[in-house]
């Protein structure tokens, strides 16, 4: 089981020698950061514009340089599985190959001391079996859900005397695609009914049907299990000593999806392996009032009896009662 603490210290004269090595602690740990579509896309925009105007007023390229160590990686899996899997436009073979070399060409040329996590053979056999096709098995299943999600009209704020209701019928039709109801898919499409702004800014839903992208909400609502997943391994590998890496972390410099993705922690993964696969089931903790932000005041305190009525009937709707 994870453990996860978080600690708030005043950036004063007096406490900046113990932020310091706090910090250096931190960037002591060998580390596998996993980028997203949006970081490599951004990569290639810095390296475009030359090394002169590298960090300057760029946080996010600052942020990158800092990771730079040689005991670090930097691992393109999750944006090649986000690229491969997408239906709504769905490249060739051909044309990921390329795409992915272009890719791992720009990760290679900005980081200087930090390695490429993935072989490029291994990359580039993934993509030969796998384009095309859903990670998971109820890929399909997820794309119904949002889809219907989308009709729900929830792109618009919903009236607090219609929330449950809403809720009732987004979870009834996880049940029915065979989804469970504690998916980040299900929860993400609760927090969009409950006002959860980053959550709304990930799925991108649409008024009209025909512009929404569930490809797209999909790939980055997966990211949270598919991270986790991912992280799980190379955790317990290097605590079994089988791994030279004490960590996974996440870089976005999408800042929704950034915030979206912290209200969830994955706290363990257990796989099964079936006869035509695997299964992998897990354990979440989720910031409530984070997700949910309508029934919440701003001390983050539940707003009155009605909000805590309806907090609790929501916990029992999916399965935490």
């Amino acid at each position: 089981m994870k453990g996860k603490f978080t600690i708030s210290i005043p950036v004063t004269p007096e406490n900046q020698d113990g932020i310091n090595a706090l910090v250096a602690w931190n960037e002591s740990i060998p580390t596998v950061y996993f980028l997203d579509i949006c970081s490599i896309s951004r990569i290639k925009t810095r390296l475009s514009k030359g090394e002169g105007e590298d960090a300057v007023g760029d946080h996010y390229a600052a942020l990158l340089r800092r990771i730079d160590l040689a005991h670090n990686a930097i691992s393109y899996f999750p944006a090649l599985m986000e690229k491969a899997s997408n239906q709504q436009t769905r490249w060739t073979v051909d044309q990921l190959l390329d795409e992915a070399s272009r890719d791992m060409d720009a990760i290679e040329a900005f980081f200087e001391r930090a390695i490429l996590q993935e072989p490029r053979e291994f990359v580039f056999s993934y993509i030969r079996e796998l384009n095309g096709v859903h990670p998971e098995l109820l890929g399909e299943s997820y794309h119904e859900f949002l889809r219907f999600v989308n009709c729900s009209k929830i792109y618009n704020p919903v009236a607090s005397e219609r929330r449950f209701q809403v809720a009732e019928s987004i979870c009834e039709e996880a049940t029915r695609l065979g989804i469970p109801r504690v998916h980040p898919v299900v929860l993400a499409s609760l927090a969009c009914v409950y006002g959860c702004q980053p959550a709304k800014k990930v799925m991108k839903f649409k008024k009209n049907m025909n512009e929404f992208n569930p490809s797209n909400a999909l790939g980055d609502i997966q990211t949270i299990q598919r991270i986790g997943q991912l992280c799980h391994m190379i955790e317990e590998a290097g605590r079994e000593g089988l791994g030279r890496y004490l960590r996974g972390c996440f870089i976005t410099a999408d800042e929704q999806l950034e915030k979206f993705y912290n209200y969830f922690t994955v706290d363990e993964v257990k796989t099964d392996i079936l006869e035509d696969g695997s299964r992998n089931e897990f354990n979440l903790t989720v910031k409530g009032r984070y997700m949910l932000p309508d029934l919440f005041g701003e001390n983050g305190e539940v707003r009155d009896s009605a909000c805590e009525q309806e907090l609790l009937k929501i916990y029992e709707l999916i399965g935490l009662s």
